[in-house]
């Protein structure tokens, strides 16, 4: 009996030790006000209702594959982003006030261009990020709002590392758009032999940093397993008692 005991207490011990401490995509979807939008091989948008919201968060895993050089014009396709309206004649990724993570992927003979950001300031001492093939990026935007619902700060985040700010914001997101820049064919940034895959989810209530934190506080599959196997053996030995 003792020795059932301490299975379970082993178990619920490490139920609270072994928590996820990263950004784990496979339990992204189990927290709360979490809504998955799938993986995207195209361009898109999808409507959205964030405005009611003191805090919400657009997360977008990117996995690069193959990315060739674009040559002729510039081309600044967009990753992920948020527009506030309706606004505008692009039907995707321009709509009125948009801020977003797009790539510089401007005429020449390079296949890499820097990440950058629009509607938002880079992070003083931030680095720009190039965006190569075969390559796994984790782009984020959060808004936290200001003090008694004031306005608040939109903040960009890539691979875990705050990459811009646009303070003072104060408006209701009503599309979320990955993809492309406009509605030219060659803007988009699946366009040219290019093979990038989006995974994409947004998170009411949540900031990024509360993202994080409710993602830490989800059990491991192995912890719970190993709880579930305590009390079943529990149930078992007061059966044969």
């Amino acid at each position: 009996m003792k020795r059932m005991l301490f299975a379970v207490a082993l178990a619920t011990l490490t139920l609270g030790a072994a928590q996820a401490s990263t950004l784990d995509w496979g339990v992204l979807g189990a927290v709360k006000g979490c809504t998955s939008m799938g993986t995207k091989t195209s361009g898109g948008e999808q409507a959205v209702a964030l405005g009611n919201s003191a805090s919400w968060t657009v997360l977008c895993k990117v996995s690069s594959g193959t990315v060739n050089a674009y040559v002729g014009g510039h081309y600044y396709p967009s990753f992920v982003g948020v527009a506030t309206s309706t606004g505008g004649t692009d039907e995707v990724g321009k709509r009125g006030n948009p801020y977003r993570f797009n790539a510089d992927m401007s005429s020449g003979a390079h296949t890499t261009g820097n990440i950058g950001i629009v509607g938002g300031t880079q992070s003083e001492g931030v680095e720009a990020v190039a965006y190569k093939g075969n390559t796994t990026y984790e782009m984020v935007i959060s808004y936290t709002a200001g003090a008694n619902g004031g306005a608040g700060t939109l903040n960009f985040y890539l691979n875990g590392v705050l990459y811009g700010t646009a303070s003072g914001f104060d408006a209701d997101i009503q599309y979320i758009s990955w993809g492309k820049q406009g509605m030219n064919s060659n803007q988009s940034l699946f366009a040219g032999g290019n093979t990038p895959t989006l995974d994409i989810a947004y998170v009411e209530g949540l900031d990024y940093e509360g993202v994080q934190e409710a993602i830490a506080a989800l059990p491991e599959p192995t912890a719970l397993a190993l709880l579930a196997l305590g009390v079943a053996g529990l149930a078992l030995r007061r059966r044969v008692a």
